[in-house]
């Protein structure tokens, strides 16, 4: 699933759309994830495919939304293991801001904010 956590770590969401991928939100697609999407595709659309739990758009806001309460990347909270996947399905209907409240208080998050 390497190809696709790039992606998520990004803060984007993959879906298929017929013999298309669709990224979202768009505003974070850059040049270096156009030509990552081009050199991986076959592996993407595989990874997509396999995937039990892809996060949708709703959910990749969600992250973000998370993310802009800890002052942080969604690709530093998933890259550090503050939020899983587990998290993505279990707890996106949660308030963002609650999340964070709960991510403040694991130990590691002062140590780790070295982004």
């Amino acid at each position: 699933m390497a190809a696709l956590d790039y992606l998520h770590r990004a803060g984007l969401a993959v879906e298929i759309h017929g013999e298309r991928l669709r990224l979202l939100p768009g505003e974070r697609i850059t040049d270096n994830v156009r030509q990552f999407v081009r050199q991986h595709r076959d592996a993407l659309f595989a990874e997509v495919r396999a995937q039990h739990y892809p996060p949708t758009a709703e959910v990749m806001r969600w992250l973000n939304s998370v993310a802009r309460y800890l002052n942080c990347t969604p690709g530093y909270l998933l890259a550090q293991g503050f939020i899983d996947r587990h998290d993505l399905s279990e707890q996106h209907r949660s308030h963002p801001r609650q999340v964070a409240a709960l991510i403040r208080t694991h130990p590691a998050w002062p140590m780790a904010r070295d982004d």
